[in-house]
Parts: structure tokens; C-alpha cells; sequence
């Protein structure tokens, strides 16, 4: 192979390498940007799970307190129950004294 036709295959190796390192360059820019966008999906992504995670403990203070007040239903109900058998109580009293007292037969 003579000199000049072995500088013009070094020239078309070289020209050819370039684009190919050229090539590389936009690639790893297309990379740069799609890591990028990949972090920000995993920071809103960790944000979101932080959110998630109080809201459950959240929903777990409010289920303590709703058992805590199934619990004490049953009670409840039977103090109402008093409450108002009292005051039927008191009522039907008032009603007698008024009766025996205005002279209502």
C-alpha cells in the first residue's frame, strides 16, 4: 500500500471515528436528560410514599379512636337509656303533682 493511499485510509478512519465519538456525545446528552427526569419521578415517587405513610398512621389514630368508641357503646346506650327513662320519670311526676295540685281528676 503506498503512503498517500495509506493517509487517505488513516483520513477516512479518523473522519469515521469522529462521527462516531459525535454520535456518543448525543447519546450521552439523551442519557443526561432521561437520568434527570428519572430522579425527579423518584423524588416526587419518595414524596408520595412519605405522604402515603402518614396518612395510613393517620387512619390508624382515628381507628383507635372509633374502636375505642364501639367499645364504650354499649355503655353508652344504657346510660341514654337512663337518661330518658329519668326524665320520663320526671316528667310523669311533674305531670301528678300538677294534676293533684290544680285539681285535674
Amino acid at each position: 500500500m503506498s503512503t498517500d493511499a495509506y493517509i487517505q485510509l488513516m483520513a477516512s478512519e479518523m473522519q469515521r471515528m469522529r462521527s462516531d465519538v459525535a454520535e456518543m456525545k448525543a447519546a450521552f446528552k439523551e442519557i443526561s436528560v432521561t437520568l434527570s427526569k428519572i430522579a425527579l419521578v423518584e423524588e416526587r415517587q419518595t414524596h408520595m410514599a412519605a405522604s402515603v405513610e402518614r396518612a395510613f398512621k393517620e387512619i390508624e389514630k382515628v381507628q383507635a379512636r372509633l374502636d375505642k368508641l364501639e367499645q364504650a357503646a354499649p355503655i353508652t346506650q344504657r346510660t341514654n337509656r337512663w337518661v330518658e327513662m329519668g326524665l320520663i320519670g320526671a316528667l310523669g311526676a311533674a305531670a301528678s303533682w300538677a294534676a293533684s295540685h290544680w285539681g285535674v281528676k
